[in-house]
């Protein structure tokens, strides 16, 4: 099956990191599986986000993949509306 991608990235001080990564796993615990390997994995039926933080400049950068690309883009819309 064919998957799409959305991408997003997120200014935050590197202060405000940990607490948007806390915010987001307090959110999505209950309704998805979550892998902290990486930053933090959301993990649907069939779709994902991934949400890490950039080493390199203050952002966080959030991708989303699902069946089609209103999904992913709804996922990452609604991860960037959560932590901001």
């Amino acid at each position: 099956p064919k998957y799409y991608i959305c991408k997003a990235s997120v200014k935050c001080n590197w202060t405000e990191v940990e607490e948007k990564i806390e915010k987001t796993i307090r959110k999505w615990r209950e309704i998805a599986n979550l892998d902290l390997t990486d930053g933090v994995k959301i993990i649907g039926g069939d779709w994902w986000i991934l949400m890490r933080p950039s080493k390199t400049e203050p952002v966080l950068r959030i991708m989303a993949e699902a069946k089609n690309q209103d999904e992913a883009s709804k996922l990452v819309k609604e991860v960037v509306n959560t932590i901001k």
